[in-house]
């Protein structure tokens, strides 16, 4: 509620007094008889009139009564008993004798009605009427008095303003503004008393009913008026700054202030405008202008209250001057032990050292304000700093019980509740402790207030794919395609969902899944990869036409993609199209990678050049196979290098370059004693190479080392048991040689080797006489690979001339 400032109760009191003074004295008829009698008659009433005067000026206000009581007892016929019985009222108010001095007024102004007294009574009376709260009565007066012709002047201004007044008071705003503006309509002069005092109280009537820039500029026109009192002026001048700071002006309100303070320096408004300044600037962020300001005022030693030294401290604090921040609220503590602004500072400079990379130090003081302000309503702010402290400092494992302490002790309704969750959930995926990041992003769902609870989800789901629960995070992201379908995590929640699929090989389920991604989202931007991992199903599930249409998509349309290797989505299409018989295409693909930057190269995933290079030495394109092999032999990991080696020692058996795949062989041998394996297959490719240059010895030492150690390729293992087969036999050694043969056919069955063995098998039993079982022997190689026999059988050569008795 609109409330009348005090200078107005001083302006009730003091300008009918005023007015009294002023006006002259009331004459009456005189008595007939001696002139001199009643001239000494007058003389000692005039006398006692100024007794009682001097009294009352005095504040001797009992006593003034009394004085002004013998005027009107004793010299009952003076023309001064009127405005004895008129002060003697006001004596009697201000000694609390309120009904004694309304009854003596009310007489007053119905005695003499029609004159000046009369008048003088009326308003007299209806101020004290209003000051003791009787604004009925006040108010009937003073509209009696207001619609009689015979009041004007100063008289009528003041009927109006007090009216006004009273308008004011009970909320008739309308009236009271105007009845104000009736008195400021007139043009301002000296004897206009009321005229700054109505503009004053139009401006907190327009302030009050939110028309600022209405009060400004009447209280502009009182700060530029020459007619205004002093008092007015400065209280303008101070209401226009206010207005300016209200509505964010924080400029102009400085420039109130300050014009304020330099030409009002002993004023009312003193402290009250320099510490509004000191805000101004502090809103405007002019801190060294507030440093400046602070040194002036001490320099002067002019006393400072708590509010002025935090605003000083504060200033320092965005600055960055910690050290001399802390010596103010040092100063603010000695001088304001009580002050409420302690706290404020106390927190202000945790974030000076925050901001400052003081990280230690804002640690020291988190811990300084937990143990003085425990019970602070900024305890909770410094809980989420403490926790940004320590994120900062790189103490993960600290920083985050310091987050589950606040979560813990605030609750859902914390001012940083959501953004602790997700400090939290991200510090722990950091710390790679993803159930725990799934359980704090899933806290943001309990808040009404986070805005982006999708999102949440998408976190959660994401932190529990992370963690291996796949079925945790299919729930979560099921639950963001359920409520939340609209979000922009929805399309990329239903791959997610694709992708658990493929994880797990429900490729019929996936299938689905990226088909109602297409259905649904075709338009959005990720559907380039959900066109990818459709095509990685269709790979998987070996429908290689319809894996090759998805990933040439893919491969033609982006050059890359997020979290996909592009190298590998194009070799995928290569392997695509050889078994769909698009050869020609798939090896221009690859070549394409195999030529391209190195980092492209590197990119390539061990098995698939390994793949590849097998590919091409089927197809006698050595070159391609070797640049495939270079890359593994390049390959950090040494299993994948010696793989290489291996690779392109084959590749020089294929050559028929022995020398150089003896050399490759034999340096391998020496590099894999600690890789049992792969040393067991480089012997066999050792012995057969060997056995090639015809050191059969050498050879059979290879082939029985390799044996003894753990091959997993079947190519090297038969090529281990054939080699010494044939070693056998040209030591005529035939029933090791019978036996390492058979076992060829018997446990393997490679559409090269295994042939041969069982070519050498049947020669063995022929030149040992058992033709039942080289018959036998020879029936089974053409039942299972007639196409090797028919090649046998066309060669004219020693080795096969037996042949000629079994067909």
């Amino acid at each position: 509620m609109y409330k009348i400032h005090s200078l107005f109760y001083f302006l009730i009191v003091a300008i009918p007094a005023y007015l009294v003074l002023s006006l002259p004295v009331m004459s009456q008829n005189s008595p007939e008889g001696d002139t001199s009698a009643i001239d000494l008659n007058q003389t000692r009433a005039e006398e006692q009139f100024q007794f009682a005067e001097g009294l009352r000026q005095r504040e001797f206000y009992d006593l003034a009564a009394r004085e002004y009581e013998k005027v009107v007892t004793d010299f009952s016929t003076s023309d001064k008993v009127p405005n004895a019985n008129y002060f003697q009222a006001e004596c009697l108010w201000r000694l609390g004798d309120t009904e004694k001095a309304i009854a003596l007024l009310d007489e007053l102004r119905t005695r003499y009605q029609d004159q000046a007294i009369g008048q003088r009574a009326l308003i007299k009376l209806a101020t004290i009427l209003f000051e003791t709260g009787k604004l009925k009565y006040a108010s009937q007066l003073l509209r009696y008095a207001y619609e009689t012709p015979i009041f004007k002047g100063e008289v009528r201004e003041s009927v109006i303003y007090y009216l006004g007044v009273i308008a004011v008071k009970d909320e008739q705003f309308p009236e009271a503004t105007s009845l104000f503006s009736e008195i400021v309509s007139k043009k301002p002069t000296e004897a206009h008393a009321y005229h700054p005092y109505a503009l004053l109280q139009l401006g907190y009537l327009n302030l009050n009913l939110g028309r600022s820039d209405q009060a400004s500029r009447y209280f502009d026109r009182l700060s530029e008026n020459a007619h205004v009192p002093e008092p007015v002026v400065e209280e303008a001048l101070f209401q226009r700054g206010e207005i300016a700071y209200l509505k964010g002006n924080y400029l102009t309100a400085a420039e109130s202030y300050t014009r304020l303070l330099h030409d009002y320096p002993e004023g009312r408004f003193l402290d009250n405008a320099w510490l509004k300044r000191n805000r101004s600037y502090l809103n405007l962020r002019n801190y060294q202008k507030i440093i400046d300001l602070f040194s002036e005022r001490t320099a002067q030693d002019l006393p400072v209250s708590d509010e002025s030294l935090y605003i000083h401290g504060l200033a320092l604090v965005n600055l960055g001057y910690c050290q001399q921040a802390e010596a103010v609220l040092h100063d603010l503590t000695s001088r304001f032990p009580e002050s409420d602004y302690q706290v404020y500072a106390e927190y202000e400079l945790i974030q000076c050292h925050f901001n400052g990379k003081s990280f230690d130090d804002g640690l020291a003081r988190i811990k300084i304000f937990k143990e003085k302000f425990d019970d602070s309503k900024l305890i909770s702010d410094v809980y989420f700093l403490e926790g940004q402290l320590l994120l900062n400092m790189d103490r993960l494992t600290t920083a985050v019980q310091a987050l589950e302490a606040g979560l813990a002790r605030f609750g859902a309704p914390w001012a940083y509740y959501d953004d602790a969750a997700v400090a939290l959930g991200d510090t722990y995926r950091k710390l790679k402790e993803y159930k725990k990041a799934a359980e704090s992003y899933m806290k943001l769902l309990i808040s009404n207030s986070y805005a982006h609870p999708a999102q949440a989800l998408f976190l959660a789901a994401h932190s529990e794919s992370l963690a291996g629960d796949g079925l945790a995070a299919f729930s979560a992201y099921e639950w963001i395609i359920r409520d939340y379908r609209q979000s922009s995590e929805a399309p990329l929640a239903l791959l997610a969902m694709a992708e658990i699929r493929i994880r797990d090989r429900a490729y019929a389920d996936a299938i689905e899944i990226l088909q109602r991604y297409f259905v649904e989202f075709s338009e959005h931007e990720s559907a380039i990869k959900a066109i990818y991992l459709r095509g990685m199903v269709y790979y998987a599930i070996e429908e290689f036409d319809a894996a090759v249409s998805d990933l040439r998509e893919f491969v033609g349309k982006t050059a890359s993609h997020e979290n996909i290797d592009h190298n590998q989505a194009k070799l995928i299409l290569v392997y695509s199209l050889w078994e769909s018989k698009n050869e020609k295409e798939g090896l221009e693909i690859f070549a394409e990678i195999l030529q391209g930057d190195e980092q492209g190269r590197k990119a390539i995933a061990p098995y698939f050049l390994d793949a590849a290079a097998i590919r091409f030495i089927d197809l006698n394109n050595f070159r391609m196979a070797e640049n495939c092999l270079t890359l593994m032999k390049e390959n950090s990991d040494p299993k994948v290098g010696f793989l290489g080696m291996i690779g392109l020692g084959k590749i020089a058996l294929k050559k028929g370059d022995l020398d150089a795949a003896e050399k490759l062989f034999y340096d391998l041998k020496i590099k894999t004693r600690k890789f049992p394996a792969i040393r067991g297959l480089t012997l066999s490719y050792l012995g057969e190479t060997l056995r090639l240059l015809g050191r059969a010895d050498e050879a059979h030492i290879a082939f029985q080392e390799a044996l003894k150690l753990e091959i997993n390729e079947d190519y090297a293992r038969i090529q281990v048991r054939l080699g010494l087969a044939r070693l056998y036999f040209e030591q005529q050694n035939l029933d090791e040689a019978l036996r390492f043969a058979i076992s060829v056919f018997v446990l393997f069955n490679d559409r090269e080797l295994t042939p041969r063995a069982m070519l050498l098998a049947v020669q063995i039993l022929a030149q040992q006489g058992k033709e039942n079982e080289a018959k036998t022997t020879y029936d089974e190689l053409e039942e299972r690979y007639p196409a090797a026999l028919a090649y046998f059988r066309s060669r004219e050569d020693s080795r096969t001339l037996f042949l000629k008795q079994f067909e």
